[in-house]
């Protein structure tokens, strides 16, 4: 239970105060609108929702690495297990707070509006989405965003890189509008077909268990931490 508050602690930084800043002017933006013209959850439930998880990556590794890649090899604990930790808070964080996004959405408009991928059709239809819906259709996209992060961390012994990479990821997808990603374009709002989508999020979801078997191979190698002092 200690270590579990230890990676809690981390979000008490002023990356952690930005990353709350943003979590509320989105629940603002969740929350408001009009009942009359419902946004996408497209738009509200993923494409705006989706910068929170290289920020919440970034800051789970700030302390490890802010004192220098030394600090973490000396820890005296599983780096894999770490690293895993680390995934698992992520991911419960992120489904709290989209959870919260949809209530507040909920509360405005009454339903949540999106696109449904059943099994029983071809097309995707538009209307009134399950509670449960969307967070199903992200959680995907999500784990592949988070994974991309937490390899772009473990390859460049730097927390900021979490940022860097999963910003760029997410930028260059929705200004692609999907094209630049292809299969792997992490929102649903350019699957033409249920066959699509559901290709697309079996893609997701293989390729984040890929790239987390990545990122677990590079922290657990421990002599890549330490680096000598060449001196002048």
């Amino acid at each position: 239970m200690e270590r579990w508050r230890y990676e809690l602690h981390a979000l008490r930084s002023v990356s952690g105060l930005a990353a709350a800043c943003y979590f509320l002017l989105g629940l603002a933006g969740a929350a408001s609108g009009d009942p009359e013209l419902p946004r996408s959850l497209v738009t509200v439930g993923e494409l705006s929702f989706l910068p929170l998880v290289p920020l919440l990556a970034a800051i789970l590794f700030s302390r490890e690495l802010g004192g220098g890649t030394e600090l973490l090899a000396s820890l005296p604990i599983s780096l894999e297990g770490m690293l895993w930790r680390k995934t698992a808070v992520a991911l419960v964080l992120l489904i709290a707070g989209h959870s919260v996004w949809m209530a507040g959405y909920y509360w405005r408009n009454g339903a949540l509006f999106g696109r449904h991928f059943g099994l029983a059709s071809d097309r995707p239809v538009g209307g009134e989405l399950a509670v449960y819906e969307p967070l199903l259709q992200l959680l995907p996209a999500a784990v592949f965003l988070l994974a991309v992060c937490l390899l772009a961390v473990t390859a460049s012994q730097k927390a900021y890189a979490a940022l860097a990479a999963g910003l760029a990821l997410w930028m260059a997808d929705a200004l692609s509008h999907g094209a630049l990603l292809g299969p792997f374009t992490l929102t649903n709002g350019t699957h033409e077909t249920n066959e699509d989508f559901w290709l697309n999020r079996c893609l997701l979801t293989g390729g984040a268990v890929l790239l987390l078997g990545a990122a677990t191979y590079w922290i657990g190698r421990r002599a890549r931490w330490v680096r000598e002092d060449t001196g002048d």
